[in-house]
Parts: C-alpha cells; sequence; structure tokens
C-alpha cells in the first residue's frame, strides 16, 4: 500500500523579527518584518519604531515605558507574552503577538 504524505493546513501566521536600541530606533527589520509592516528593511532601520508601527494614541505610552526602561532598569513587559495592535504602512491595524527582551 502506498504511503501518503502527512499534510497540514497552511497557517495564516507570520513570523517578524525587529530590534530597536535604547533610543527606540529600529536597528534591525528581517523579511518577515517586511511582509508584516509592508515597510522594507531599508526604510525602516534608523526610524523611530513608535513612529512606524505604534498607533499615535498608544506613542506617549510606549515611550514612557522606554524612558522608565532607561532610568532603571525595569520594564513591566520584558519577558512577558503580549498581544498589541500595530499598524502597518497603510495604516491598517495589525494585531501582533510580542515577547519584549533586552
Amino acid at each position: 500500500m502506498p504511503s501518503i504524505p502527512h499534510q497540514t493546513a497552511p497557517s495564516d501566521e507570520r513570523v517578524a523579527h525587529f530590534v530597536m536600541d535604547g533610543d527606540g530606533n529600529i536597528v534591525e527589520w528581517d523579511a518577515g518584518s517586511e511582509l508584516m509592516f509592508g515597510w522594507s528593511r531599508a526604510d525602516a532601520l534608523g526610524a523611530k519604531l513608535s513612529e512606524l508601527i505604534i498607533p499615535p494614541d498608544q506613542r506617549a505610552m510606549h515611550e514612557a515605558g522606554l524612558a522608565r526602561y532607561k532610568a532603571t532598569g525595569q520594564g513591566k513587559f520584558l519577558g512577558k507574552p503580549l498581544q498589541i495592535t500595530t499598524l502597518n504602512r497603510e495604516g491598517a491595524e495589525v494585531l501582533i503577538a510580542i515577547t519584549i527582551s533586552m
């Protein structure tokens, strides 16, 4: 009897990896990030993460958290899985699962 290869349903899940420095500037932006957010690596590198993908009504909170981390070395979301709303290049909301690490 011939074997039938195992098939799985296509996944809608996308994986992206991006890195910001202590000032909130993007220093790494992979191909998954390009697909997910619509910004090329060249466009993203050096840009403020908060200005590129954080919704305007959440930017102050993001910046305050970054400043708190820089001042104290403490971050209330470090190492915790989160779901947050981000924006793609067209301004459409993109819900992502993220874990922030330093």
